[in-house]
């Protein structure tokens, strides 16, 4: 049985980005101008890393995205 990953991303104006990921629900990611990366300010994830996480759980090996 294979699982199944579904990410959409949704640009909400030049700055912010809303990712929904089946695994974790929505997360609103905002453009850190100091950090250069999106980020969620609520537990400050960084959109690659979230993003490698989701699809490590799902491969079942690590993946790098820069």
């Amino acid at each position: 049985m294979f699982s199944t990953l579904k990410c959409v991303l949704f640009p909400l104006n030049q700055s912010q980005k809303t990712l929904y990921i089946s695994c974790s629900g929505p997360s609103r990611f905002d453009w850190d101008q100091d950090a250069k990366a999106w980020i969620y300010r609520r537990n400050k994830s960084n959109l690659y890393k979230v993003l490698e996480s989701e699809l490590e759980q799902l491969c079942g090996k690590p993946l790098l995205l820069s």
